[in-house]
């Protein structure tokens, strides 16, 4: 049964490359969790006068962790993978989103369903 929707966004506006992350938890052991990123806005702004004129935003799942047998927490579950939008956690300790921008305003939504 779905316990709750929630959203969440995280925005950069950044010259030069920066990463930001956000972490949704920790939370309750026996809790399941569905989550998205999507970048639902980028512009290049004044940046656009840069040398070679790119510029780059991306959003992901970065990581997530789960609530082991005893209790305790696992460790970092993931690798880097930028096209990983989705992830779902069974007994989920916590997750971290990651928005990546470089030259650039960028703002990514975050979406995580409960149960």
């Amino acid at each position: 049964m779905l316990n709750d929707v929630s959203g969440y966004y995280i925005e950069a506006i950044a010259p030069y490359f920066f990463s930001l992350d956000y972490e949704f938890g920790p939370l309750a052991p026996g809790i399941n969790v569905y989550a998205t990123i999507s970048l639902s806005e980028i512009d290049t702004l004044p940046f656009r006068k840069t040398d070679d004129g790119t510029f780059a935003a991306i959003g992901f799942v970065s990581s997530w962790t789960y609530y082991l047998p005893d209790g305790r927490e696992s460790d970092a579950q993931g690798d880097i993978d930028f096209t990983r939008n989705a992830v779902s956690v069974g007994n989920c300790a916590r997750i971290r989103f990651t928005l990546i921008v470089n030259a650039a305003a960028a703002i990514a939504q975050i979406n995580t369903f409960t149960s």
